[in-house]
C-alpha cells in the first residue's frame, strides 16, 4: 500500500484489489467489500468499506482523514513518483480561484438556498391544504390524526409534481427540508404512476429522511431512535407516542453518517424479505459507527406488512418495540386510542378485545440448518438479540410466544437465527445465580 499526499493536505493510499482482498477479515462480492482497517491496524472486520464499482475505500473509524484508491480500477489515476510538490498559493489568489469556481458551478448548486426557501413555502402551503383534502381522511383511517400530521409537517399537494398526493417533507438531522415525497391515497402501484414519488434530484433536491429532526433530539436525550422504511410507519410511531422515529424511504440509506453520535438505534423495517435484508445492511453500517443496534423481529409484526399496518390494525405498537422505545413525549401530540390505552407495555401486543388472536400452533424446533450455517452478520445480530432477551425475562417469554405463532412466515435463515437467539438467552438466564 503506497501513500500519496494530496493538495488538500489529506492522505491518499493506493492499493491493488488483490492487496485489499488479502486484508484480515475481508468478505465481500463484486460490488462491495468489508475488512479490517490497514491504516490504524484495527480488528473490526466491518470498519473498512470498499466500493469496487467506484474504486474507493474508507474506514468508518478513521473518518475522512484518508482514502484508499484501488489503483487497478479503470478510473484510477496513478500518482507520478517524480511529480513536483504543489506550489503554495497566495491567500488572495486562492480566494479568487475559489470564487471563480463557485461562479462556474452548476446553476442548480448556486440556487440551492432559493430552492430550499421555495420548498419550505410549498410545504407550508401543502400543510394548509391538508385539513379539507382527501388526504386527511386517508390519514385518519390509517390512525394518523390531523394534529400529528401537522406536528410532522405532512400536507396535501395541490399543484406541481406532487399534486393529488399526501406530501411528506424530507430533511436531514438539522431539520431543514431538502426534498419531499408524495404518496397516492389509493393502493395501486405501477411504473407510470408509482405509489410514492419524490421531487426530482436533478433539480437540486436531496432525498434524506422523513422526521429527520428526531435524530438531533435522540442525540440530546440519549433515548433510542426508531428507524423504519415508510413515512406512514414513522407517523404511526409518533401517533403511538414514540416521536423519536425516522423513515429512510427504502430498505437502504445512502447517508448512514447522519446517524453518527446516536447511542441506540432500533431497526423496525418491513417484515418482508427486502426489509430483513435491509436490516442486516443497516446493522453493519450503524455498528461500524459504534451505535448499539437493536432489531425488531419480523415475527413481532404478527402478519402485518409494516408498523403502519400494525398500528392501523391494533392502535398499538408491538411489545418488543414498546418495551425499548422509552423516550420524550411531546405534550402537543394527542392520539385516539382504543378501549385500553397503550401506556405501559402489557403481556400481550394486542390491546383491543375485538382483535382476533392467531391460534397457537405446535411447531417443532427441528431445523434444516444450524447456527454455524448462518451468514456472519445475521449470526452476530442473533447474538446481540440474545443479550437483550437475557436481560429481560418477560421480553424473552413474549418473543418466544411470537416466534411460535409466526415461525411459518419466516425465511429459513431468520427462523434459525431466532431459535439461536432464544437458546443463547435461555443459557444465560439459567446460568445466572438466583439472588
Amino acid at each position: 500500500m503506497r501513500e500519496h499526499p494530496t493538495k488538500s493536505g489529506s492522505l491518499m493510499y493506493y492499493a491493488s484489489r488483490a492487496e485489499l482482498e488479502a486484508l484480515p477479515g475481508y468478505r465481500g462480492n463484486d460490488r462491495r467489500g468489508r475488512a479490517c482497517c490497514p491504516i490504524h491496524d484495527g480488528d473490526n472486520p466491518t470498519a473498512l468499506s470498499i466500493d469496487w464499482a467506484t474504486g474507493w475505500a474508507r474506514c468508518f473509524s478513521c473518518g475522512d482523514a484518508w482514502a484508499i484508491r484501488v489503483e487497478d480500477h479503470p478510473d484510477a489515476i496513478r500518482p507520478r513518483g517524480d511529480a513536483p510538490a504543489a506550489v503554495p498559493q497566495r491567500p488572495q489568489t486562492a480566494r479568487r480561484r475559489e470564487e471563480r469556481r463557485r461562479s462556474d458551478a452548476d446553476p442548480v448548486a448556486r440556487d440551492l438556498d432559493a430552492l430550499h426557501a421555495d420548498l419550505e413555502r410549498a410545504i407550508a402551503g401543502a400543510m394548509d391544504a391538508l385539513p379539507a383534502s382527501p388526504g386527511a381522511a386517508y390519514l385518519d383511517a390509517r390512525g394518523i390524526p390531523l394534529d400529528v400530521a401537522r406536528e410532522l409537517g405532512i400536507g396535501w399537494g395541490t399543484r406541481g409534481a406532487l399534486a393529488g398526493r399526501i406530501v411528506f417533507p424530507l430533511c436531514g438531522s438539522d431539520g431543514h427540508p431538502t426534498s419531499a415525497i408524495g404518496r397516492r391515497i389509493d393502493e395501486t402501484d405501477d411504473r407510470r404512476n408509482p405509489k410514492y414519488k419524490a421531487l426530482d434530484g436533478k433539480a437540486g433536491y436531496t432525498k434524506t429522511l422523513f422526521n429527520g429532526g428526531a435524530i438531533a433530539w435522540a442525540k440530546r436525550s440519549g433515548h433510542p431512535l426508531i428507524v423504519v422504511e415508510g413515512p406512514l410507519d414513522a407517523a404511526a410511531c409518533v401517533a403511538a407516542g414514540y416521536p423519536l422515529a425516522v423513515a429512510i424511504g427504502s430498505t437502504t440509506y445512502r447517508h448512514p453518517e447522519h446517524f453518527a453520535g446516536l447511542s441506540t438505534v432500533i431497526l423496525a423495517l418491513d417484515g418482508d424479505a427486502a426489509g430483513q435484508a435491509g436490516r442486516r445492511s443497516l446493522w453493519l453500517d450503524l455498528t461500524a459507527r459504534g451505535i448499539e443496534v437493536l432489531s425488531l423481529p419480523a415475527a413481532s409484526l404478527d402478519g402485518a406488512k409494516d408498523l403502519g399496518e400494525y398500528w392501523q390494525r391494533y392502535r398499538a405498537m408491538p411489545l418488543p418495540l414498546a418495551a425499548r422505545s422509552i423516550g420524550p413525549h411531546p405534550q402537543s401530540v394527542t392520539t385516539p386510542k382504543k378501549e385500553n390505552p397503550h401506556v405501559v407495555p402489557e403481556p400481550s401486543c394486542h390491546l383491543a378485545d375485538d382483535v382476533a388472536r392467531p391460534e397457537h400452533v405446535e411447531v417443532s424446533p427441528a431445523l434444516d440448518m444450524t447456527p454455524d450455517d448462518l451468514p456472519a452478520d445475521l449470526r452476530a445480530e442473533a447474538e446481540a438479540l440474545a443479550l437483550e432477551l437475557a436481560s429481560d425475562g418477560d421480553l424473552s417469554t413474549d418473543y418466544f410466544s411470537d416466534l411460535v405463532r409466526n415461525e411459518a412466515t419466516l425465511s429459513p435463515e431468520d427462523r434459525v437465527a431466532a431459535w439461536y437467539a432464544l437458546d443463547l438467552a435461555s443459557t444465560r438466564i439459567n446460568a445466572t445465580p438466583a439472588a
